[in-house]
């Protein structure tokens, strides 16, 4: 992938692509109308194969997703994987969403590996993104891609690259994989073979419903009372939205092996619809995803409601408080939960593992590592991406089989609503998240709790946490100036106080060290490596982080505030008033930070 293009390499690329068939009648039809601007916007440089893949808005153009990028990307991936591969014919498999173009760009990739001499194993329907981490693994292959592009709107669609653990990948694959990507600049590099051609010789082969069942049956492993869900499972009711995606094709069917049978699906959403029809948001992170899901849950006086995003990696839940009132949980505040009963359950039956670990990110909850230390479980903090998460499962599993000590994978999350129990895959998962919170709701209920009960407890025990997150985007080449310049803005002179709460100090993972409020470096390096990332500490725990996305045109902040002094607490009435009290200071502290970033300019 090229870098930023000049006016007059513009428009010679542009001339170039007006000979590619697939795009020639959309730019024709595009010129009489065009502003210098807007096919600048298409060629000004090549769509960015990151360390995830590619992902953008479709159309016609080097800076867009259609079929002659994802074939020059897959030609790409496919001269790193038979170069580092060891083997004669290498194995990669493809999977689809029910985004447009999605079976179009599957194919294309299915066909550009077959003409590199691969055996690609396509699925024959959409299906989601953590059954292409568990097929990889369980057809030992040694590349995935995912045509995806999550929850982004319906104009945009995506490329998720696997490596042979299941995992995306990181250093040294994905720099490799990014250089053999950039070395290809047209068409006449890509070696393709037509699917029927392909699937005549073996090439392309289809996979299906027998890796749904094999998939489904390491997701069931991942429950920790099995017997309590069939006993009991009919005691919870749970409404279901995949939001349009392809969450619908799996999760009813996950739910009911656990032994949930009272699963009420959102009917208008249930069906796989690239437009995202009946729903204001195809985001779970989002609270008016929920709107159908609220009315169901309401007519059906559901425990909960849970929701997959569009590739149902990941998911959201609303649940029942103690009065009967529907509560949103953020991302951290299930990632609590899940934690809790993990730990709790695991420990009261005895059946915690040897040194058993749980994994989050730097922009995760710090509660999570509290219940962690309460268990005698350890706690790794990652980048942000479940690739680095997912890679803690991969070196512990590299460690056993060589004979060396190796921690115990339990869970993994990240805020932003991507959860993974077990070792089944190496991606987030939303199928193996939702039953999880089913199996959860129904323990709580035995209890006479809920699940907005147990955030409770762990409040009062733990401290109160209120935490939240800021996107702002800014699009085009305009917005990548203005986010690349708030980040050097923010780097080169670091808050020192925010509302009225002094700033300890800052830890840019760029220069991967920590320095205090007047520049000084007062501590070593992390154990991470480098990324574009600014974690803002304030004394006594609290935290607000910087970093652009890697899969959007956006700024992300993160906000993450705790008040743990004096914790356990005496009271309940102690646990909201504190919670009261931060939350407005939360509010103080997001108003000044945004406005010191000058993301409102």
């Amino acid at each position: 992938m090229s870098d930023i293009r000049t006016i007059e390499e513009t428009y010679s690329v542009f001339a170039q692509w007006l000979g590619i068939p697939e795009a020639r009648e959309e730019l024709l039809g595009l010129i009489p109308e065009a502003t210098q601007q807007q096919i600048r916007d298409r060629f000004y440089c090549d769509l960015a194969f990151g360390t995830g893949g590619l992902r953008g808005v479709m159309g016609a153009g080097t800076n867009r997703m259609n079929a002659p990028v994802v074939a020059m990307a897959t030609q790409g991936l496919a001269n790193y994987i038979r170069r580092v591969a060891g083997r004669k014919r290498p194995v990669a498999v493809v999977c689809y969403d029910a985004r447009h173009n999605s079976p179009l760009f599957a194919q294309v990739t299915a066909e550009v590996f077959a003409g590199n001499g691969f055996v690609a194993h396509l699925f024959k329907q959409l299906r989601l993104t953590p059954e292409i981490s568990f097929a990889v693994r369980e057809l030992g292959a040694d590349v995935g891609v995912m045509i995806t592009a999550s929850h982004n709107p319906p104009e945009y669609n995506g490329y998720k690259a696997y490596g042979a653990d299941g995992g995306q990948m990181i250093a040294p694959h994905d720099v490799g994989v990014i250089a053999e990507v950039r070395k290809i600049a047209s068409l006449s590099q890509v070696n393709r073979m037509p699917l029927k051609a392909a699937r005549s010789r073996g090439l392309i082969q289809m996979i299906g419903a027998e890796m749904d069942r094999k998939y489904l049956t390491a997701v069931a492993k991942a429950s920790l009372d099995p017997k309590g869900n069939q006993r009991n499972g009919a005691s919870v009711a749970i409404v279901y939205s995949p939001l349009h995606g392809v969450g619908g094709t799996l999760a009813k069917k996950a739910l009911n092996m656990w032994g949930f049978s009272r699963v009420h699906e959102v009917a208008s959403e249930i069906y796989p619809d690239p437009d995202f029809t009946n729903v204001k948001s195809a985001n779970p992170e989002n609270r008016e995803a929920f709107e159908g899901a609220l009315k169901l849950m309401e007519k059906t006086r559901a425990d909960i409601a849970v929701a997959s995003d569009p590739d149902a990696d990941r998911m959201g839940m609303v649940a029942r408080d103690g009065q009967g009132r529907p509560q949103f949980l953020t991302g951290n505040q299930m990632a609590a939960v899940f934690a809790y009963y993990q730990c709790e359950t695991l420990s009261a039956a005895k059946r915690m593992p040897p040194n058993p670990l749980m994994v989050s990110t730097i922009v995760t909850s710090d509660l999570y590592p509290k219940i962690g230390e309460a268990y005698g479980v350890e706690v790794v903090k990652t980048l942000t991406g479940f690739k680095w998460i997912g890679n803690v499962a991969t070196v512990q599993d590299e460690l056993r089989a060589a004979g060396k000590p190796a921690k115990t994978f339990l869970f993994g999350c990240e805020e932003s609503y991507g959860y993974l129990f077990g070792t089944h895959c190496r991606d987030k998962d939303g199928i193996v998240s939702l039953c999880m919170a089913a199996e959860i709701a129904r323990w709580a209920k035995e209890r006479g709790q809920t699940i907005p009960d147990l955030l409770d407890v762990l409040y009062q025990r733990f401290g109160v946490f209120d935490e939240s997150q800021v996107s702002v985007y800014m699009r085009g080449e305009t917005g990548m100036q203005r986010i690349q310049a708030i980040m050097a803005r923010l780097r080169a002179k670091p808050p020192r106080e925010l509302a009225g709460r002094k700033v300890a100090g800052m830890t840019d993972f760029y220069e991967v060290a920590f320095k205090d409020a007047n520049g000084r470096t007062i501590r070593g390096p992390k154990q991470l490596p480098e990324a574009n990332v600014l974690l803002f500490e304030f004394e006594g725990g609290s935290k607000v982080v910087a970093r652009p996305s890697g899969t959007e045109p956006k700024i992300k902040f993160y906000f993450n505030l705790c008040d743990t002094q004096g914790a356990p607490f005496a009271s309940a009435g102690e646990v909201s008033r504190r919670k009261k009290a931060l939350a407005q200071f939360a509010a103080r502290v997001k108003d000044a930070f945004l406005d010191y970033a000058g993301t409102r300019d």
